[in-house]
């Protein structure tokens, strides 16, 4: 039978879900404003999305404890959509390739407020800016294993080296599209997925004599 004490953990987990949802559109609407996230304050956030101040500091430390939070959400979403190319390796197809960066854009497109925040805080916040690697490191980790199974069975050069091209295409690809999504309309999404499937698939794939 469930202890009390379970049930209670359980309760808050599922409250405090709720309390980042409504700070996260809160966050988006302030920042969508001109704000800045280290000059919006935590009464601002919480009168924003509704709750008081009290309430905040009940489910979070501080505003860098809600950005660790919500930036963890995010990456797995983020992971999620590239899954197309991580788990259908052996195909080399292209398509998979636009597919996952057209799901990576959308993604950043939806949570860019989130995002810049991030990236704004953890130039001054240890805590952000390690948490923010550690999960580009874990994407990083994961392309790398793709890489290595495609040496494995053929389809990438022997000579390519997995970790270093790894981190190159993590980060280029997370700074392009942080940057292009600042300055750029959704129109110019598609044309961005094209460009970054294409590095990456002529970067894994292509011969001399095969290019596409």
């Amino acid at each position: 039978m469930p202890t009390v004490t379970g049930g209670a953990g359980a309760r808050r987990r599922k409250r405090q879900a709720e309390m980042e949802q409504l700070l996260l559109a809160a966050m988006g609407r302030l920042m969508g404003e001109g704000q800045t996230f280290t000059e919006l304050s935590v009464d601002r956030l919480a009168s924003e999305a509704g709750m008081s101040r009290a309430t905040f500091y009940l489910y979070f430390e501080d505003k860098s404890h809600l950005l660790r939070s919500l930036i963890a959400q995010v990456f797995a979403e983020i992971v999620e959509t590239s899954r197309t190319w991580w788990d259908e390796f052996e195909h080399h197809d292209l398509a998979d390739f636009h597919t996952s960066m057209s799901g990576l854009i959308a993604t950043y497109r939806k949570h860019q407020s989130l995002v810049t925040a991030v990236v704004e805080v953890a130039t001054y916040d240890p805590e952000v800016d390690q948490a923010y690697r550690g999960l580009m490191e874990s994407i990083q980790d994961t392309t790398q294993g793709f890489i290595e199974r495609g040496k494995t069975e053929g389809s990438v050069s022997e000579s390519l080296p997995a970790k270093e091209t790894a981190a190159a295409l993590t980060w280029m690809a997370e700074r392009t599209v942080h940057q292009m999504a600042r300055v750029t309309s959704s129109d110019h999404d598609d044309r961005l997925a094209r460009a970054l499937a294409h590095i990456y698939w002529n970067t894994l794939y292509a011969r001399p004599d095969d290019t596409r």
